[in-house]
């Protein structure tokens, strides 16, 4: 089925232009034709369009499509990454997941602290359209590690740290809201670790092994999701 995401479906019933220009021009769409429009926000509408033209797509709204979602509410805090397309990767896949919110922290050993957040989204939209998910994610701009700490708020917090023991399993259970810190290369210093626990975070391990920042963000949003 074709999909295309318009975060105001519900109130416009017309395509943007750049959606629009991609069922018309690409996809060759008529008027008649059936096409299914996610708004980003938990929905997913049949449609049916109404008029079709390169600028402008008109739908009439079909019915409301039910959809299966992630369990619970989960948010990746992330450091950001030496290397932009790895966060770009971790981005689609976390969109795949159904993670619902992104933040992009800067730490003291965070390799840049810059990062084209437009782009992410432009990813983050594509990941929406092919997965069936039905959630955007919202991505931060960079965030300053000490200011998120303070402001998460989460019935449950976890601070994701290959020295603990504890696995990310055994302490999930019932929470439907949850945030999982995850670290830079060469992990959270001693004193960011700190902060995080005395601010209610829960130490974790995501396994055995060392991962790369944006494969552990993957294995957390995995946990996570679909547990």
């Amino acid at each position: 089925m074709h999909v295309f995401y318009e975060p105001r479906i519900a109130e416009t019933l017309a395509l943007s232009n750049e959606e629009a220009k991609h069922a018309v021009n690409v996809l060759r769409m008529q008027n008649g034709d059936v096409l299914y429009v996610n708004d980003g926000s938990g929905n997913l509408f049949q449609a049916r369009i109404v008029e079709s033209h390169p600028k402008k797509v008109t739908l009439e709204i079909v019915e409301r499509v039910q959809t299966k979602t992630a369990p619970r509410r989960v948010r990746i805090a992330v450091a950001l990454t030496r290397q932009a397309d790895r966060l770009e990767w971790f981005v689609e896949k976390a969109t795949e997941f159904g993670v619902r919110d992104i933040t992009l922290l800067v730490t003291h050993n965070t390799g840049r602290h810059k990062v084209n957040v437009d782009r992410l989204n432009k990813i983050a939209i594509a990941a929406l359209k092919q997965s069936g998910n039905v959630f955007l994610p919202i991505i931060s701009q960079p965030t300053p590690y000490k200011t998120f700490i303070h402001q998460a708020d989460a019935s449950l917090k976890l601070l994701c740290t290959a020295a603990d023991d504890c696995d990310v399993k055994s302490v999930v259970a019932q929470h439907m809201n949850v945030i999982a810190l995850v670290g830079p290369e060469g992990d959270f210093t001693a004193e960011e670790m700190k902060l995080a626990v005395d601010n209610g975070f829960v130490p974790v391990n995501l396994g055995p092994y060392r991962l790369r920042t944006e494969t552990a963000a993957i294995a957390a949003a995995c946990a996570l999701s679909l547990m």
